[in-house]
């Protein structure tokens, strides 16, 4: 299992603020950010008193992740980058959790070296082959034919644009379909193929629907675009999907990169 070394970074600057790990979706860690600056016993924290006063100025932080790594790593991974930037609003050293006590700062030379020993084929994971992936098939929910294999879900979610959940969804059973199409992994039975097929055509309201996003002209008030769902809308102004349901669902203003932001009233199904 696979986790991951994110980042949190200014909106007005693009600098890097808070360096953190999590097992599981990015977007979800960040929705847990936005909302933990709420709670008094952690509002006063230093990456919360940061992220309260974007919010105040109807900005978000960005969040980008920095590696992915195995989970067993997260730890030491979380420390080197915590210690690799500077003027971070994190208050430990990352990994257990240990307060800073006279926090180390490399000259830039140092942080070069330190950069270098990790690149290319000296990285750890340099031409290993990731020991839990496992190939995935697409089929037609209409037809019930073989559309494409893939080598991992990343991939099949790059080239379908579609989240990796809602195909990891479809192949763990909390789904029948994702985008109009079954998933499987390779080594699937006949017997499995048979069952998502008459479950995804007697119940094609079991996938999830998209919500369509309008974006707004803020001197006019006319509606620019109907983004056909929270992703696309996100990725047309270079933000993260987090961000933009935050604005849609909790921002009294609603205002967010030059441009107003309302969820419209018609859904479509993926």
């Amino acid at each position: 299992m696979d986790g991951t070394i994110y980042s949190l970074k200014d909106p007005r600057d693009g600098e890097i603020k808070y360096i953190g790990q999590t097992k599981f979706n990015i977007n979800k860690r960040f929705s847990e950010h936005i909302r933990n600056s709420k709670y008094k016993n952690t509002k006063n924290h230093p990456v919360y008193l940061w992220i309260n006063e974007l919010l105040e100025s109807n900005l978000t932080p960005m969040i980008e992740v920095v590696e992915i790594v195995g989970v067993k790593k997260l730890n030491q991974k979380e420390k080197y980058w915590i210690s690799y930037y500077e003027n971070l609003t994190n208050v430990t050293s990352g990994g257990s959790g240990i307060r800073f006590i006279n926090k180390k700062t490399f000259s830039n030379e140092h942080r070069k070296k330190i950069g270098d020993s990790c690149r290319g084929k000296k990285h750890y994971n340099y031409g290993k082959t990731a020991h839990n992936r496992k190939s995935i098939i697409k089929y037609s929910i209409e037809t019930g034919e073989l559309i494409k294999k893939y080598v991992s879900i990343k991939l099949a979610s790059i080239d379908n644009n579609v989240s990796v959940s809602a195909i990891s969804g479809c192949l763990n059973g909390r789904k029948h379909s994702s985008n109009e199409h079954i998933w499987l992994y390779e080594n699937h039975s006949v017997e499995e193929y048979e069952s998502k097929l008459v479950l995804a055509r007697e119940n094609p309201s079991n996938t999830r629907k998209s919500i369509l996003v309008e974006q707004i002209n803020i001197k006019n008030n006319k509606i620019i675009k109907i983004h056909n769902s929270i992703k696309e809308a996100a990725r047309s102004v270079n933000s993260s999907d987090a961000a933009l349901k935050y604005v849609c669902e909790t921002s009294k203003t609603q205002k967010y990169r030059s441009f107003k932001w309302k969820y419209h009233e018609k859904k479509i199904s993926k």
